[in-house]
């Protein structure tokens, strides 16, 4: 998506600015990962990781990065690896999708998989109207989420196409949740 490219490769301010953020989360990843190993104690980095990388994703998607013991981080992040576990399973509702009309494990998992796509969903979608609230016409976009917007918005205002696939402003949330 040119939108996407642009946002984070041709402006300097936004590459300036997602370098940062990678930057300021590899030294807390660092100081973390040394405070939890002193005296020679063992650490599994796996979760420290996992929170810098989201914490990156975050930032450069919503523009704010999350303390590593906030509980909403955490929570967000516990859904993630619930939805990686499931679908990671495999699921015999893809292949068969009249299962779930049946009870059985699978529907189970597929109801889980199916809140967990919610849940994420509205908390980008709570982002997404934040952002829009927040956006000053003509500002510079401080994130992925305000570059899409006005990506959205200078689409609607042409109000035509040129042949190129824009984003509307109604599939920003669903594009930022893609990524």
């Amino acid at each position: 998506h040119s939108t996407m490219r642009n946002f984070s490769t041709r402006q300097l301010r936004s590459r300036q600015v997602l370098e940062g953020h990678v930057l300021s989360e590899a030294r807390e990843l660092v100081a973390l990962l040394v405070r939890g190993s002193a005296d020679g104690a063992f650490l599994d980095p796996r979760p420290l990781t996992v929170v810098a990388v989201a914490n990156v994703m975050s930032a450069v998607c919503f523009g704010c990065r999350y303390s590593h013991d906030d509980p909403e981080f955490r929570e967000l992040l516990s859904h993630n690896e619930e939805f990686g576990r499931t679908v990671g399973a495999g699921s015999l509702v893809d292949v068969m999708p009249w299962l779930q009309y049946f009870p059985n494990p699978m529907r189970t998992a597929f109801r889980e998989f199916e809140q967990l796509n919610r849940n994420f969903s509205n908390f980008v979608l709570d982002k997404f109207l934040r952002h829009c609230e927040s956006l000053r016409p003509g500002a510079a976009p401080r994130d992925m989420m305000d570059a899409f917007i006005l990506s959205a918005e200078k689409k609607a205002a042409r109000d035509s196409d040129d042949g190129g696939a824009r984003l509307d402003l109604e599939n920003v949330p669903a594009t930022v949740t893609d990524i």
